[in-house]
C-alpha cells in the first residue's frame, strides 16, 4: 500500500473511531454511562493481603512501551507471574518479538503492520501465548475462548461469569483479554490486551490489570461491561483489519 495513502486512511478512520465515542458519550452509553472504578493504593493493598495471584499480576505488571505493544506486554506481566519470582522471565517485554515467531508478532507490531494490519487479533493471540510459554519453559493448557456481538448481554454475561469464577477458584489460571478499551474507558473504541486482575463474584466486578500507560492503577468494571467490552465489534470499523469481536485467553498452569 502507498505510504501516503496508508497515512490518509489511518487519519480518516481514526477519525471514524471518534465520532464513534462522540455519540456513545452523548447517549451515556459505555464507560459514558458507568465510569470504571480505579483501585486506590490502600484498596490494591487490601487484595494483595488476601491473594498472591493477584500480587504477583500486580508486581510484574509493567506498561506498553508503544502504541501497539499492548499483546506483548500483557503476555510478559503473566509469564512473569507464573514463573518462581527470583527473578523475571522476560526482562524486556519487547524481547519477546525476537524469540516468539508465532503469528508475526513482530511484524504485526511495526509501525507498519504486518500487510498493513496492527496488533493481534483474539486468534492470534491464542497462537503467540502458548508459544511464548514453551519457549519459557512453562507447561500449561491455553484455551482462546472468543465472545460474539450476535450473542445477547444475557448470554455472555453468563459464559463470562463461568469462566471468571474458574479463575476465582483455581489459583493457577490466568485470563488475558481482549476487549474493546472504549467499553471500559472514556477513550477510542480500538482493540486491547491486558491481563484479568480479579473477579469479584459477590460484587460482580472485574478487576483489569490494564497495560495502557495513561492508565497507572487497575480498575473494575462490572460484569455486564466486561462482558459487552470482549465481544465488541467495533461498529463494524475494524473488520477489514481481523477485529470483528474479543474474547479471553485462558491458561492453567499444569
Amino acid at each position: 500500500m502507498n505510504p501516503i495513502f496508508f497515512t490518509l486512511f489511518r487519519h480518516a478512520l481514526r477519525s471514524l473511531l471518534r465520532l464513534r465515542v462522540f455519540f456513545l458519550r452523548i447517549r451515556k452509553k459505555g464507560p459514558h454511562g458507568e465510569a470504571p472504578h480505579h483501585l486506590s493504593p490502600t484498596e490494591l493493598k487490601a487484595l494483595g493481603d488476601k491473594d498472591a495471584r493477584f500480587t504477583r499480576l500486580l508486581a510484574t505488571r509493567t506498561p506498553q512501551v508503544t502504541e501497539s505493544s499492548c499483546s506483548a506486554a500483557a503476555v510478559a506481566c503473566v509469564l512473569n507471574a507464573m514463573g518462581p519470582g527470583e527473578r523475571p522471565r522476560v526482562e524486556n517485554q519487547m524481547d519477546l518479538l525476537e524469540t516468539i515467531r508465532a503469528g508475526r508478532w513482530k511484524e504485526r507490531l511495526s509501525p507498519e503492520g504486518w500487510e498493513g494490519r496492527r496488533g493481534l487479533p483474539l486468534e492470534v493471540l491464542g497462537e503467540v501465548v502458548p508459544a511464548a510459554l514453551t519457549y519459557h519453559g512453562i507447561h500449561a493448557l491455553t484455551e482462546v475462548v472468543p465472545f460474539y456481538p450476535e450473542e445477547t448481554l444475557e448470554t455472555r454475561m453468563a459464559r463470562a461469569g463461568t469462566l471468571l469464577d474458574r479463575f476465582a477458584n483455581t489459583p493457577g489460571l490466568y485470563l488475558i483479554a481482549h476487549f474493546d478499551q472504549g467499553a471500559f474507558l472514556p477513550v477510542l473504541t480500538i482493540p486491547h490486551i491486558s491481563p484479568v486482575g480479579r473477579w469479584n463474584p459477590e460484587a460482580q466486578t472485574v478487576l483489569m490489570l490494564d497495560v495502557d500507560p495513561d492508565q497507572p492503577t487497575p480498575y473494575e468494571v462490572s460484569l455486564a461491561r466486561f462482558a459487552d467490552g470482549i465481544a465488541s465489534d467495533y461498529g463494524g470499523l475494524l473488520k477489514p483489519y481481523g477485529y470483528s469481536h474479543g474474547g479471553l485467553v485462558v491458561i492453567t498452569a499444569e
